[in-house]
């Protein structure tokens, strides 16, 4: 009786654990979803080609059953996601730094 009830604490265990593990794959997938219109296209992509690979992206790893690797693929998001992060902040400094930069001061501040 005790090893069976034991046994059933294990499985609420892993279901617990399974189910902050899924969370954690959805609320990247919805992190990635919600930049993707900040993402400086090519000329030959658009918002739903980016979708589309993100989709695909996400479900080539949908048969992962070990803990661990889906932790790795997890921190291997987080970490796309924030160089993502990076180059959409990168295009917004650049474009500012364009529009609002005198064309004087950039030539100054490269000849010295």
């Amino acid at each position: 009786m005790y090893s069976a009830l034991a046994q059933n604490i294990n499985n609420v265990n892993v279901g617990f654990e399974h189910f902050f593990t899924k969370k954690k794959v959805i609320d990247l997938y919805k992190r990635f979803i919600s930049i993707i219109p900040y993402y400086p296209l090519a000329e030959n992509t658009s918002e739903k080609d980016l979708k589309e690979q993100l989709k695909n992206a996400f479900l080539k790893n949908k048969n992962v059953s070990s803990s661990e690797e889906i932790e790795k693929l997890i921190n291997h998001g987080n970490y796309v996601y924030k160089e993502v992060e990076a180059l959409i902040r990168l295009k917004k400094y650049r474009s500012l730094n364009k529009r609002y930069s005198n064309k004087d001061d950039a030539d100054e501040k490269y000849t010295k």
